[in-house]
């Protein structure tokens, strides 16, 4: 973006970092694809959902997680999503997932008026301060 600045510096080593938590730990669901919301009775679950065990979003809030098809444990985007009713604001990391299942994912978080997201998706460039990670 010549001449503009950058409204996201995605960094490879922010998303190696998130690997390693995911792969460090254990991958709780706590619903199924196919399942209703308990909230919102009317959404159904489009991949699993569940939680990323022995790690923390923020202070007593479980890292919570959508595992999608493919065989994999990276990390393939994060959701950031505000939630006007509860006050809160969550991060949510997508695990193997497809780019259909990305775009399903973030339809169904934004299916209510009460809360809405966005999807950053995994990047591979190195930030230009950076030269490792170190």
């Amino acid at each position: 973006m010549k001449g503009k600045e950058k409204e996201l510096e995605n960094n490879v080593f922010f998303w190696q970092k998130l690997d390693t938590l995911i792969l460090s730990s254990q991958i709780e669901i706590i619903r199924k694809k196919g399942e209703p919301s308990v909230d919102y009775p009317g959404l159904i679950y489009p991949v699993d959902f569940g939680c990323v065990k022995d790690t923390i979003s923020a202070p007593g809030t479980p890292f919570y997680c959508f595992k999608g098809t493919l065989n994999s444990l990276s990390a393939t985007a994060l959701i950031v999503q505000a939630d006007i009713l509860s006050r809160e604001v969550f991060t949510k990391v997508l695990i193997g997932c497809t780019e259909e299942e990305c775009r399903l994912i973030l339809k169904f978080i934004n299916a209510t008026e009460f809360q809405k997201a966005i999807l950053v998706r995994r990047g591979i460039e190195v930030p230009s301060w950076a030269s490792s990670d170190q």
